[in-house]
C-alpha cells in the first residue's frame, strides 16, 4: 500500500511538471518575440551586436550562396528608427561547401573605434577599423606567412585599444 501511494504521488509531481513547462512555453513565446524584425532583405548570418555607451552597431554576413561568397554589412542605430548602414563594406570572401563559416569578429571602445577582423583564409585576416562613429572603414591585412590561424577575436582593453587573438 505504501508503494501506491508514492506511485501516485509520483505521477501528479509529473503531471504538474508537464503542466508547468506547457504553460511556461505558451508565455514564453509572446514575452519573448512580440516584434521581429527583419534587417536584411538578403540571405543574412550570424548577426553580432556592439554597443559602448553612446553607439551600437549590428553586424552580419550578406551570403551569395550561388557564388559561395560572404560579404560582411554593417549598422549604426542613432535610434530605433534611425540608422546608417554600410552593405558589404568587406568582401567577398569565398567558401566552400554547404555549411556557411563564421568568419568574422567586432569590438568597440569608448571613443567609438569599431574594428572588425575577418578571416580571409588560413594565413590571412583583414582588418578594418571605422574611427570615432563614422561608417568609413579602412582596411589592414595581417598574414602569419606559413603559421595557420583559426578564428581572429577582438577585444577591447582596460586601456582602451583593441587586442586580437587567434
Amino acid at each position: 500500500m505504501p508503494e501506491a501511494k508514492f506511485n501516485l504521488h509520483k505521477k501528479s509531481l509529473s503531471l504538474f511538471f508537464v503542466l508547468m513547462c506547457s504553460l511556461f512555453c505558451m508565455f514564453a513565446q509572446t514575452l519573448y518575440w512580440e516584434n521581429p524584425m527583419v534587417i536584411t532583405e538578403t540571405d543574412s548570418r550570424f548577426p553580432q551586436t556592439i554597443s559602448n555607451s553612446k553607439d551600437s552597431y549590428v553586424l552580419w554576413e550578406e551570403i551569395d550562396v550561388k557564388n559561395n561568397q560572404i560579404y560582411i554589412s554593417a549598422r549604426k542605430y542613432n535610434s530605433l528608427t534611425d540608422y546608417v548602414e554600410k552593405r558589404r563594406f568587406a568582401g567577398p570572401y569565398f567558401y566552400s561547401g554547404e555549411e556557411v563559416p563564421d568568419i568574422y569578429t567586432a569590438a568597440i571602445n569608448e571613443n567609438g573605434d569599431l574594428v572588425v577582423a575577418v578571416m580571409e583564409n588560413l594565413g590571412q585576416i583583414s582588418v578594418f577599423k571605422s574611427s570615432a562613429g563614422e561608417m568609413d572603414f579602412t582596411q589592414s591585412k595581417l598574414s602569419s606567412g606559413s603559421q595557420v590561424m583559426v578564428a581572429p577575436r577582438v577585444y577591447v582593453t582596460k586601456n582602451n585599444t583593441f587586442k586580437m587573438f587567434t
